[in-house]
């Protein structure tokens, strides 16, 4: 029988799905890199339209430019479904094979170690394993691709309209000032939620296991009780994790819309005063992919504070614990396989 050792476990299932899944990862690079540059037609092809197309009357260049825009357009859609199908591939692989392997884990466990924690515990762990699979090939994995292509756009802001590309950075450092505050408070309510929950399943699970015993004892009123404390308690930390995470969605939209209105704002003072195009100005706002990182960022931070289900955990709960309290093991391992 192996050691049920909580973190080497985890980490031991993580970093083997990952290698794994290297040569997906790969594919999903290498989409994100062509992904990126055709989004760059756009704003340049807008660029050459205003300021050139336009004044010049050039209708057989203008027609040749949306032409070869179309055809960027489709591209950028095919390696968009492409990527897609890639993350999904990746992440129905990882979720069939770390489940096989917890299984295997805890079937070959130490009854010692296996019994540290509640039936509940241990169910939310294997879970855990979908939660684990969206981080690996959804938004997180996209964001990694797409982030460090921020510093593009923010080159051709600051190409095109100089001193206007301090706008979109300083509200991206702003942003990500209270994403840390919001998201602190984010992760401090799912670990109460992941709390409740734990002792609300472990009740059922045990009273599922002996509801002779409990009826021979005239027990019903005060498991019913006990039961709804504990739907309490999880029906208000649940409540407190929507609104924090609400709030996080909310200044994430705030601040995009907020680039987009000072770089136009800002960007239409230097076109009146000569120091910017028309169509400087356009491409600019396009460029506003910079603001994307906005969002791009506020979907990994979000995925950061709710994927961990498998950091530390409280140990097991018994029926006669109270509603408020944790017995257990302070072991680290007690987190996760």
């Amino acid at each position: 029988m192996t050691e049920y050792s909580g973190q080497a476990t985890i980490d031991t299932l993580r970093g083997d799905r990952f290698r794994r899944g290297r040569s997906g990862m790969s594919d999903m690079l290498i989409a994100s890199l062509f992904i990126n540059l055709l989004s760059l037609a756009l704003p340049l092809v807008l660029l050459q339209i205003y300021d050139r197309i336009i004044p010049a009357a050039a209708e057989s260049t203008l027609s040749l430019l949306v032409f070869g825009i179309g055809v960027a357009l489709l591209l950028e859609a095919l390696l968009r479904l492409g990527r897609s199908y890639i993350g999904g591939w990746m992440g129905a692989r990882f979720e069939h094979l770390a489940g096989c392997e917890a299984m295997e884990r805890i079937l070959a466990a130490n009854i010692t170690d296996f019994e540290r924690h509640g039936s509940g515990v241990h169910l939310e762990r294997l879970n855990a394993l979908r939660t684990v699979k969206e981080y690996y090939s959804g938004q997180a994995i996209l964001v990694f691709c797409d982030l460090p292509f921020a510093l593009v756009y923010l080159g051709i802001i600051a190409y095109l309209a100089g001193p206007l590309v301090f706008v979109p950075v300083f509200l991206i450092l702003l942003f990500a000032a209270s994403a840390l505050f919001v998201g602190a408070r984010l992760r401090q309510s799912l670990e109460n939620r992941r709390t409740a929950d734990d002792r609300r399943f472990n009740l059922i699970i045990e009273v599922l296991g002996a509801i002779h015993t409990l009826k021979s004892m005239a027990m019903e009123n005060q498991i019913l009780r006990r039961y709804e404390r504990l739907q309490e308690t999880c029906t208000e930390a649940a409540r407190r994790v929507i609104r924090h995470s609400t709030t996080a969605l909310s200044i994430g939209a705030v601040f995009s819309q907020v680039t987009i209105f000072l770089v136009v704002g800002l960007g239409s003072l230097l076109v009146i005063h000569g120091a910017l195009t028309v169509g400087g100005l356009v491409a600019c706002h396009h460029a506003g992919r910079a603001g994307d990182a906005t969002a791009a960022a506020r979907r990994r931070h979000l995925d950061t504070v709710s994927v961990d289900p498998i950091g530390p955990r409280a140990g097991r709960r018994n029926l006669g614990d109270p509603a408020g309290s944790t017995t257990g093991t302070s072991d680290p391992s007690a987190g996760a396989w």
